[in-house]
């Protein structure tokens, strides 16, 4: 669960896991998506948000919730065909992987944040912070530290400038937010959560979703 604080934070997400998603079991008013995996096969399971964008400016925050040795790709899904049953991403925008770096007493994870494969760091309680402007075609990612409200944007970039952003050049089309969560018999359970309200502080010109 999300660490109760202040809600100086931010503005109230409206963005929520599609129940008709059914490739997930949902929890807290549609914003955890978890699969539970008892089996020794690799088993990838997928959602996506109950409604999409295809223009403005969002800002939106993911969390995964277990530090086992998961695989969380989280990020944007192009006009809503991503496969919700494989653990591989393959019509998606955004962080290649958010993965702990060992089973069970880990306490960091390492997320891909571009297409060249250069990393941050997250701690135990950190999420991930998006911020997609869709009439730039332009994606930013940062992370967001417990009991903070600004955010590390990857590389000091600068959504609100339009500096820095780790994709350019995305393509037209309505996105939605996506994750495929992938679990073996080592990594019981994944799941992914949004919170019910943002904590960062939005970039100036960005609504949050």
């Amino acid at each position: 669960m999300w660490i109760v604080e202040g809600s100086a934070g931010g503005a109230a997400t409206g963005v929520r896991w599609n129940p008709s998603d059914n490739a997930t079991n949902l929890s807290g008013g549609n914003r955890v998506a978890a699969i539970t995996n008892n089996s020794p096969v690799l088993i990838g399971r997928g959602v996506r948000s109950a409604t999409g964008k295809n223009s403005g400016k969002w800002y939106v925050e993911l969390r995964s919730l277990r530090f086992r040795p998961e695989r969380v790709f989280c990020g944007f899904d192009i006009d809503g065909d991503q496969d919700l049953f494989t653990a591989t991403s393959t019509d998606f925008i955004g962080p290649e992987t958010m993965a702990s770096t060992a089973p069970l007493t880990a306490t960091t994870e390492s997320v891909s944040v571009d297409a060249t494969g250069t990393a941050i760091e997250l701690l135990s309680g950190d999420a991930i912070a998006l911020a997609l402007d869709l009439d730039g075609g332009k994606l930013w990612i940062g992370a967001l530290r417990p009991w903070e409200h600004g955010i590390a944007w990857h590389g000091a970039a600068d959504p609100a400038s339009g500096a820095g952003a780790q994709y350019t050049g995305l393509p037209a089309g309505t996105y939605y937010l996506f994750c495929a969560l992938a679990a073996n018999d080592a990594a019981i359970e994944a799941a992914a959560e949004i919170p019910e309200i943002a904590r960062g502080r939005a970039p100036s010109g960005f609504a949050v979703w």
